[in-house]
Order: structure tokens, then sequence, then C-alpha cells
């Protein structure tokens, strides 16, 4: 859940946005989505997720989720991403799945590993 998100990650966003373009996929709906643009700017002291990601993908808003094939394919398409030079990381093996279905290089985090795990 993006509300569950460490203090940490944004750092390592940042860090990371420097060099690579990075995007959020999420599958939420409008109320979870509402809620998190509510509590970021006093859990974080930020309004959105916009200064982390060179673009965010809410399901809710472009009405398509993990782990269909096709989402994967709209971000690739929009961004004119190769799949074979992009990496997607998720802790859920279905979206992993649905990933690799989608040509992308993917990575799944397991037993409580963190991103920032990746990057040491």
């Amino acid at each position: 859940m993006l509300l569950g998100m460490p203090v940490e990650n944004f750092s390592l966003l940042l860090d990371l946005k420097k060099t690579y373009r990075t995007f959020l996929l999420s599958n939420t709906n409008v109320i979870h989505l509402e809620k998190v643009f509510a509590c970021l700017p006093q859990n974080f002291g930020i309004d959105s997720f916009d200064s982390f990601f060179e673009k965010a993908y809410y399901s809710s808003s472009i009405g398509l989720r993990k782990p269909d094939i096709e989402v994967f394919e709209f971000v690739l398409k929009e961004n004119n991403l190769n799949p074979r030079e992009t990496v997607f990381i998720d802790d859920s093996i279905q979206h992993i799945e649905g990933a690799k279905r989608a040509n992308l290089l993917t990575y799944h985090l397991t037993n409580g590993e963190k991103i920032t795990d990746l990057f040491l």
C-alpha cells in the first residue's frame, strides 16, 4: 500500500530518478487514492508522488490493473520504453508474472525484502 511506504524509499527514488526513468504503477481505487493524497502532506511533507517519478499510473485512473499484460504494454508504449531495458519490481508474484508476460525484466521482493536492499 502506498501509505505504508517507508520514508527511506523516498530518498532512494530521488537518487534513482537522477539516473533512470522511474514510474509508479499502482492498483488503487479512487477512495484509497484520495486517502493517500490527504495523508501525504502531514506524514511526508509532500502533496503527491510526482517529484519521485517521471509519471505515476493508478489503475483507477487508467482503467487497467496489474497483473494484466495490457497495463504493462500501456505504460511501455506511452513512454516509448523497451521492455528488455525496463525493470519491474514488486512484492506480488502475480504482478511479476504479468510483467514477465509483457517481456519486462523483473525482480520479486520476497520474505520481507525491501526495495532499498537492492541498491545497497
